[in-house]
């Protein structure tokens, strides 16, 4: 398993799952927002997708909020979009991704990761919280420290 930033290359696959992901959004929309994150890329955002054996199984978003419920530090890095092939799950990709993630966001002087969610996604909550995050006073949304990774 590799997990690796995104490139050009990526963008069919890319594309793909975010619709996978974000159904409810437009092919076109996904599209324009994907590519205004990857001229960013390094400055305030970056996704990272895990590989095997040449296929793209997975996929996270990240980037830096000023600040996010129930954390205490400004700049904080944030998870906006979380996938992994329904066939590849419970296998620990997902758990690999949030790490990159974790350690992205702890370079870019990041002292605590956010994350929310919403009703379609019934098993986010249980994801989230193997991996350490605590829900936070707003339901759904989610916080953890990253002094410790």
């Amino acid at each position: 398993m590799i997990i690796r930033k995104v490139t050009e290359k990526d963008f069919d696959s890319w594309l793909k799952m975010r619709y996978d992901l974000w159904p409810y959004h437009t092919m076109e929309e996904l599209e324009t927002e994907m590519r205004k994150i990857y001229k960013f890329f390094d400055v305030d955002n970056i996704a990272y997708v895990a590989e095997e054996g040449n296929i793209i199984v997975g996929l996270i978003e990240l980037s830096i909020h000023e600040t996010a419920p129930g954390c205490t530090t400004k700049n904080v890095g944030f998870i906006e979009g979380w996938y992994v092939k329904e066939d590849m799950r419970q296998k620990g990709i997902g758990k690999l991704l949030v790490k990159q993630g974790e350690i992205w966001a702890k370079a870019a002087a990041c002292m605590e990761m956010a994350s929310d969610t919403n009703e379609r996604y019934p098993i986010s909550p249980i994801a989230h919280k193997a991996l350490g995050y605590q829900e936070v006073n707003i339901p759904l949304h989610y916080r953890k420290s990253l002094m410790n990774i």
